[in-house]
């Protein structure tokens, strides 16, 4: 049995509503054939990654997004969270502040996964893209290439998206209504431990 503070990992929330039939169904077929947590996480893993477009489109709860099968980074990561919570996999959001040649040399937030795997926290970001290819790796983790961001490591593991976070993103000109709080490491962050 998992630890208490793990079901919070585990939970349906507005915006990861794991237990939406098409979510529930649509997981539960990606690992039909999958033995164990590791195996599950790298089939929700890779279909998110390579069948959920990466767009700039906002979309929420993950059962919609799910339906059209596109999204930003935070949306790829509601998509997948949902996906493993509802085969049990207890999976949270972590952040990157990112800045490079790609963003403009402006900071950006960069949301992705942590799924619990073997007794530890992984961090795994199913962005995917043409040039972001990252195989899944459950212990290492897979992240983005930092050849082509400078990338900064928040701490902690939120089981839910931060409200301002899902605030900013609600705004019609998303990439520029980061709340200066979102973009310094978070203080309110579930500790786990560090990267």
């Amino acid at each position: 049995m998992l630890d208490s503070a793990l079901q919070h990992y585990l939970r349906a929330t507005e915006s990861i509503n794991c237990n939406h039939p098409s979510l529930w169904l649509r997981a539960a077929r990606l690992t039909a054939n999958c033995s164990g947590s590791v195996e599950k996480a790298r089939a929700l893993f890779n279909f998110v990654r390579d069948e959920i477009r990466f767009s700039p489109v906002i979309a929420y709860p993950a059962s919609a997004i799910l339906d059209r099968r596109e999204g930003i980074c935070a949306a790829k990561a509601l998509l997948f969270a949902a996906l493993c919570r509802a085969v049990g996999i207890p999976t949270g959001f972590a952040f990157q502040g990112i800045r490079g040649a790609r963003t403009a040399d402006k900071l950006m937030m960069h949301c992705l996964c942590a799924c619990y795997l073997n007794d530890q926290w992984v961090r795994l970001d199913p962005r995917g893209g043409t040039r972001y290819v990252v195989p899944f790796d459950s212990v290492r983790g897979t992240l983005l290439p930092e050849h082509d961001f400078y990338i900064a490591q928040y701490p902690g593991i939120y089981d839910d998206l931060p409200e301002e976070f899902v605030h900013a993103l609600k705004q019609e000109n998303w990439q520029d209504a980061w709340p200066e709080s979102i973009l310094r490491p978070p203080t309110d962050y579930i500790s786990w431990q560090e990267l």
